[in-house]
């Protein structure tokens, strides 16, 4: 099964702000379980540079950066991935036997 994957954050200021660096962790992985056949991001206003890299969790992490001020923020993802598995439920259940959950202090 093919998705299609659109997300959109943005945030308004009052007034201008700078804005600090962004890590964005919104890129579906490729797994067993799914393939990603396209990816594409857009941020705005346009930074003044970004970074891509792979996190310890084997999560792609990509880091934006911005010169001066901004009224708003604008973050944009798409994607489309394909989903491998014919079953999603083929497993077993290794968490908590409970509902609810605890957890420890």
């Amino acid at each position: 099964m093919r998705l299609e994957i659109r997300h959109l954050t943005r945030y308004d200021y009052s007034e201008p702000v700078l804005l600090e660096p962004q890590v964005l962790r919104l890129r579906p992985q490729n797994n067993a379980n799914q393939r990603v056949l396209a990816f594409d991001f857009s941020v705005e206003p346009q930074p003044a540079g970004h970074s891509v890299l792979v996190d310890l969790n084997d999560t792609d992490v990509i880091s934006v950066w911005f010169n001066g001020p901004a009224d708003s923020l604008a973050i944009s993802i798409e994607s489309t991935i394909e989903t491998l598995r014919s079953n999603p439920f083929d497993y077993l259940w290794e968490g908590a036997k409970l509902l609810p959950m605890t957890y420890s202090a």
